[in-house]
């Protein structure tokens, strides 16, 4: 799934409008953010990313994907929509979002949008195991007032075991440290996205 700026009266259409509507207000405030998109997919998420953050000024954006089709479209997209931001701001990384911790040692803003590439294989996609890992280093390398999104997809089996791995290790953040909140459709069917957001607060 990908984000497109939507309109504010349908902001809840859509939860990963929402979650990156959030984040972008987040990016806006801040000053040199370090940006960590875990899944880049198609480049939707970097590149909106990369605008909010281009709007604020100074700013270090690295997206990670395993899969070298969504390395190329992110690229793709980026050349045709903002090509200054390739001038060393943004890196698009060929590797596992477990791998973050080799490029930044703090982060401002995270975004994990878990599944699988949209219209890629289906058969390629996040696990829960390395997922869990990859946002609790994410958690452990947020700086103060920053935030994480994590958004997942239960409808198939290994997004449901994502999905309960994660609330469970969420639901267990020190309090004194971070804020969590869990933001679903209740009254929509078919397993729509659901969001977790983390902010640190000391």
């Amino acid at each position: 799934m990908w984000y497109n700026k939507p309109v504010m009266s349908n902001l809840l259409r859509s939860t990963t409008a929402t979650a990156m509507h959030i984040v972008c207000e987040y990016i806006k405030e801040m000053k040199s953010p370090v940006i960590v998109d875990a899944t880049c997919g198609r480049g939707h998420d970097t590149l909106a990313l990369a605008k909010a953050a281009a709007a604020a000024g100074d700013f270090r954006l690295f997206a990670f994907d395993i899969q070298e089709e969504a390395v190329a479209s992110t690229l793709e997209l980026l050349r045709a929509e903002l090509p200054e931001s390739l001038d060393g701001r943004v890196q698009v990384i060929p590797e596992s979002n477990a791998n973050i911790n080799r490029y930044v040692n703090a982060l401002d803003v995270a975004v994990f949008n878990l599944g699988y590439l949209p219209g890629g294989d289906k058969s390629i996609t996040t696990r829960a195991s390395e997922t869990a890992a990859a946002v609790t280093g994410a958690v452990d390398m947020l700086n103060v007032n920053g935030i994480i999104a994590v958004t997942m997809y239960s409808g198939h089996e290994e997004g449901a075991a994502e999905k309960e791995a994660l609330l469970k290790l969420l639901a267990e953040l020190d309090s004194r440290r971070y804020h969590v909140a869990f933001v679903n459709l209740l009254n929509q069917h078919r397993n729509p996205p659901e969001t977790v957001f983390v902010t640190r607060k000391v």
